[in-house]
């Protein structure tokens, strides 16, 4: 697991190959296990990350946390904006309206592919899940 996936760290070679950079903050480790410490950049954070740091007995799936920020590149990528602006997702729990939101947004994507990639991404998070299952109900 890396735990920093942004931008400023994926490089790009110039056959297009795109590589990942800085593992200062990385960590080898188990999914089993999750991680108990919060390290990366806050904009591309899951934010599963603030439920671990209310309860101490939640364990973060760090592939899961990996996942979700390459998620937030792709869509900073596509849309220009993270997908949480002004909100910092480690510190500040996603609410409804902003998943619905997020939804939306992701629903404007033209090509299929691209969405499918953004929701498997963005929405495989327990926190998102958990904010679009109240949505259902």
């Amino acid at each position: 697991m890396h735990r920093d996936v942004k931008p400023e760290n994926i490089l790009c070679r110039s056959d297009g190959i795109l590589k990942l950079s800085d593992f200062d903050v990385s960590r080898v480790a188990c999914t089993a296990m999750g991680m108990k410490t919060t390290t990366g950049t806050p904009d591309y954070m899951a934010p599963d990350y603030h439920r671990s740091l209310v309860d101490h007995t939640y364990s973060i799936d760090p592939g899961k946390a990996d996942v979700f920020s390459v998620g937030c590149v792709l869509f900073q990528i596509v849309f220009g904006k993270p997908p949480f602006p002004g909100r910092n997702p480690m510190f500040e729990p996603v609410v409804e309206r902003e998943c619905v939101s997020l939804v939306g947004t992701i629903q404007r994507v033209a090509d299929a592919q691209l969405k499918a990639l953004l929701r498997r991404c963005l929405f495989g998070i327990q926190e998102i899940e958990r904010a679009l299952l109240k949505l259902r109900q």
